[in-house]
């Protein structure tokens, strides 16, 4: 079954097969600026004893720390070998650590003071100018709500509500298509299993979750290929665009080619504000703050005390707040459409006020939910981070538990392919057939009298085999 979880950023900079691209990754200050911020404390101690050091035994880097810190030190030494900051050399005598040189030469930078602000390097090094400054600056609060705009857009759409702003764009559509959150239909388009478990998640799994997608298809074609490749200069851009003051204007000629091609994307999820002209020289890009606070907060995904928090701006409603009551009536304090259309996907609505709304979580709003691909934990949690402040942060015991009780109602019975074996030549043959299918753990069920035996259907090769080797050996 496709689920909406998603690797976070770091987990893809672990991966092996993209080894050279992180390599030109950590060439950028930027990237290793912000990967080093979201490291623990003890990480960062390492690497800033080994900053201007070649390389260090391991036994003398075991002293560094009092003996209450040594037990976690093997565990955060092999994820910096993991993320490839440091690399291990093993000998007859002794093992030894030394730090990635890329990685190492930009923190050396970052710390001595060496590195320009972004994009602005980029536009000196061609005609010398000052960008930041050209284009008069975009106030913050517009960009907040530009990128409100953008993902009220995506979600209504994906909820399927009518909404006065124009549907997203082609791009956002093919996006949308390719992470299977919508299916063509004769009609149109309608969302998928998959698309209502979308609707749930965090505003910044949501980011993730298309951006993921679109920096690993072709611009051009808006087709993935068959083997994953990492864009490493759009991802180094997301780590720059942490480094952006949100509200100054920044050349459009700073960019690549590649920016070129994949910034419109951005732009459609909120992260940039785009001001094209016909002339180059007069096209800038604003960084909102979405997208300055973005990459940190996907760095690591689902671990709340690691990233710095999305802002409540970024919600597409910060002021729903739901009060339910152990009779599961469930009142909505909210002047927001949308809020209410997703909610009304496991909650029947009875009417509603110009600022709330009154329904009640009822078995088949729950099932029909359910259906959609939504779990009573999605659920659960969706009510939990919008409670009503006289709720003091506490769902009803019994809500929380009758609604997992429904989802597990749908799973009293399930189903399993199984090989089914009969008319063996005696008892004996039967009784040994069992004892070999418990010792692979295949059985699922037998009945002795009318010698039947049950296994799993992977083991049919295995039990061949078996049941021609005791034929033979009874001859």
């Amino acid at each position: 079954m496709k689920t909406t979880n998603r690797k976070s950023l770091l987990t893809y900079l672990m991966d092996s097969q993209w080894a050279d691209e992180v390599e030109t990754l950590y060439k950028s200050p930027y990237a290793t600026s912000c990967i080093f911020e979201i490291l623990s404390s003890l990480q960062k101690a390492i690497l800033t004893r080994l900053l201007f050091i070649q390389q260090v035994e391991a036994n003398v880097l075991l002293k560094w720390f009092q003996k209450q810190s040594q037990s976690q030190l093997q565990t955060v030494v092999n994820h910096l070998v993991d993320l490839r900051i440091l690399y291990r050399k093993q000998d007859s005598h002794s093992v030894q650590f030394l730090m990635n040189p890329k990685f190492q030469k930009s923190l050396q930078d970052l710390i001595l003071c060496n590195v320009v602000s972004p994009f602005v390097r980029k536009k000196k090094e061609d005609t010398g100018h000052d960008t930041s400054q050209q284009q008069s600056s975009k106030d913050v609060s517009f960009l907040s709500q530009y990128s409100r705009q953008c993902w009220n857009k995506i979600l209504q759409f994906l909820v399927g509500l009518e909404s006065t702003e124009s549907e997203p764009s082609t791009r956002i559509l093919e996006a949308l298509l390719e992470s299977d959150l919508i299916e063509q239909v004769e009609d149109g388009f309608r969302i998928t299993t998959l698309g209502f478990q979308f609707l749930l998640k965090d505003i910044r799994e949501q980011v993730w979750f298309i951006l993921e997608n679109i920096l690993f298809s072709n611009p051009m074609t808006h087709t993935k290929p068959q083997k994953r490749v990492m864009n490493e200069e759009m991802v180094e851009f997301l780590f720059e665009l942490s480094f952006c003051a949100s509200g100054v204007a920044y050349h459009w000629k700073t960019l690549s080619e590649t920016q070129q091609n994949y910034i419109p994307y951005l732009a459609d999820l909120g992260l940039v504000y785009l001001h094209r002209s016909s002339s180059v020289e007069d096209s800038y890009f604003y960084a909102t703050p979405l997208g300055v606070t973005l990459t940190r907060s996907i760095c690591w995904l689902r671990d709340t005390t690691n990233y710095s928090s999305v802002e409540d701006w970024s919600n597409v409603d910060a002021e729903c707040r739901i009060i339910v009551q152990t009779n599961f009536r469930v009142y909505v304090y909210t002047r927001c459409t949308f809020q209410i259309s997703l909610l009304s996907l496991f909650i029947q609505f009875l009417y509603r006020l110009p600022n709330m709304a009154v329904g009640v979580i009822t078995r088949d709003s729950i099932r029909t939910a359910l259906n959609n691909g939504i779990t009573a934990q999605q659920m659960i949690s969706y009510l939990q981070s919008h409670m009503h402040p006289h709720m003091k942060g506490k769902l009803p015991i019994t809500i929380i538990d009758q609604i997992r009780l429904w989802e597990a109602q749908r799973c009293r019975v399930s189903t399993q392919h199984a090989l089914l074996l009969d008319h063996f030549d005696c008892t004996t043959s039967f009784e040994k057939t069992c004892n070999f299918a418990k010792e692979l753990g295949v059985y699922l069920w037998s009945d002795s009298q009318k010698c039947i035996l049950v296994v799993d259907e992977t083991a049919q090769q295995s039990l061949e085999s078996w049941i021609q080797s005791l034929e033979w050996k009874q001859q």
